[in-house]
């Protein structure tokens, strides 16, 4: 497959001249070559907490340290019920344990957000297991990539701003988008920007909102669990680990997915 991506702008795709098997588009301010022979997937759109990074144990003990600092507890069930939810749900849930707290969501998700990042900072990025391998390959084979996570923006620029930039050419948080997983608008928006059609991409999640919002853009979608199990559904495939997964392997993964709907 052939695609060419240089820097990213504002506008949508616009299609230029091309030969008889490719076509190309000038998207984002970046000449684009598609191979119009190439398989599926036509990009790859990633979440970011434990997908890539294994982040969701930062986010748990945060959590815990929040509630404990106001003599209660904050068990581990109650944190995987808020892996890969919006931010406000999770915070409401936060406030609700505590119980008598003059905090608005709003403050909570600031607090939340700082304590996480502060720790994401502090240390080298806890990458999931083959998530940086794929990557690398994604960026070598041209493969568009896109970022979506649920988190405020200033929380996931705290590991994004240190990986490297070839690996995505968008990235989407919770501050660009109204409704968040399972709701699909991040991946569609995420779809939009790269200026490729949805149920031709392929979403790779760790969490059940976020396989639930890949499938209802219209994407197949790759399973990888982190803290919690997934169930199986048509149109998603499960697998224990991104290691050893190599990148001609997608369009075998997104054709699996496709075929559990017929």
């Amino acid at each position: 497959m052939t695609r060419h991506l240089g820097a990213r702008a504002q506008t949508g795709p616009t299609p230029v001249d091309a030969g008889p098997s490719e076509g190309r588009w000038i998207r984002y301010g970046r000449l684009v070559v598609v191979n119009v022979f190439s398989p599926p997937p036509a990009a790859v759109l990633w979440d970011y907490d434990g997908t890539i990074v294994d982040t969701e144990p930062i986010w748990l003990q945060v959590e815990k340290d929040i509630v404990g600092s106001y003599g209660k507890v904050w068990t581990d069930e109650q944190g995987y019920a808020c892996i890969g939810i919006g931010g406000d749900e999770a915070c409401q849930k936060l406030i609700d344990a505590i119980g008598d707290v003059e905090m608005t969501i709003a403050e909570m998700n600031q607090l939340r957000g700082e304590l996480v990042a502060k720790k994401v900072r502090s240390t080298a990025l806890p990458y999931r297991p083959g998530a940086v391998e794929l990557l690398d390959a994604c960026a070598e084979a041209n493969i568009p990539c896109a970022l979506f996570s649920a988190s405020p923006r200033f929380v996931v620029e705290a590991g994004v701003e240190r990986m490297p930039s070839r690996w995505f050419q968008t990235t989407i948080t919770g501050d660009d988008v109204t409704e968040q997983k399972p709701d699909p608008q991040g991946y569609l928006l995420a779809a939009s920007r790269l200026g490729v059609d949805p149920t031709q991409c392929l979403v790779i999640e760790d969490s059940g909102p976020g396989c639930q919002a890949g499938r209802a853009a219209g994407a197949a979608v790759l399973a990888v669990p982190s803290l919690t199990p997934l169930d199986a559904h048509p149109g998603q495939v499960n697998r224990s680990s991104l290691v050893g997964l190599r990148v001609t392997q997608l369009s075998t993964i997104f054709a699996q997915a496709k075929a559990s709907l017929r």
